[in-house]
């Protein structure tokens, strides 16, 4: 029967998620890290980058050197954002099948006004996000990806200092080898971020529920 109940409300949960999740403002999650202001700042740092490349191509027509590391931003930083909102993608899918299961639970706990069984519930929350946390790793790559690209944007980073070479002198090759050195960081980071989506493993709902019957 207790297997029964499980399927039953894997179900509803799944059916309900959405509202539960983001129905009225004011449901219960589990997760505490919101990382939109970080994606909403990458986003905005990639598209100054872009944006200034794009002038630079525009005011200095034919230079080569600026076409060539359009190309280089766009094959090798590019992908690992894309990576990233992908990994980001699926950590949300399973946050918004793990957390109608939370506030179905933290509501039962709570009504009973049983504060000691409210203190094992919520440890074992936080217990599962850490899971979450080490399993997906989205907020360290975030944090990560946010940081190499607001490092770029830097006026005295190589990215600046190369355009600039770029746009006054025609040539990259005084900083060639530093370039080369970030679009390798770049391309490391990418493969850790994909070798993470597919290698990481399947949060498993129904172990989360065999913990909570054992807290209640």
């Amino acid at each position: 029967m207790k297997q029964l109940n499980k399927v039953i409300f894997f179900i509803v949960a799944l059916t309900n998620g959405v509202h539960l999740v983001f129905g009225d403002g004011d449901e219960k999650t589990m997760f505490r890290k919101n990382l939109d202001d970080e994606f909403e700042a990458i986003d905005n740092v990639k598209t100054t980058l872009d944006t200034a490349l794009q002038t630079a191509i525009d005011e200095n027509p034919g230079n080569k050197n600026l076409i060539a590391m359009q190309l280089d931003f766009k094959n090798n930083f590019h992908p690992v954002v894309t990576h990233l909102k992908e990994l980001h993608r699926i950590y949300l899918m399973y946050c918004n099948v793990f957390d109608p299961i939370y506030a179905q639970y933290l509501k039962q706990v709570t009504d009973t006004n049983d504060k000691e069984k409210l203190k094992k519930f919520n440890n074992l929350a936080k217990q599962w996000e850490g899971k979450f946390r080490t399993n997906f790793m989205v907020t360290p790559f975030t944090i990560t990806v946010k940081k190499k690209l607001l490092g770029l944007a830097d006026p005295n980073a190589v990215f600046m200092v190369i355009m600039d070479e770029a746009i006054k002198s025609n040539t990259v090759k005084g900083n060639i080898k530093t370039w080369n050195s970030v679009k390798k960081v770049a391309k490391e980071l990418d493969k850790s971020i994909q070798k993470h989506i597919s290698s990481r493993d399947r949060p498993n709902e129904f172990a989360f529920l065999e913990d909570i019957y054992k807290v209640l």
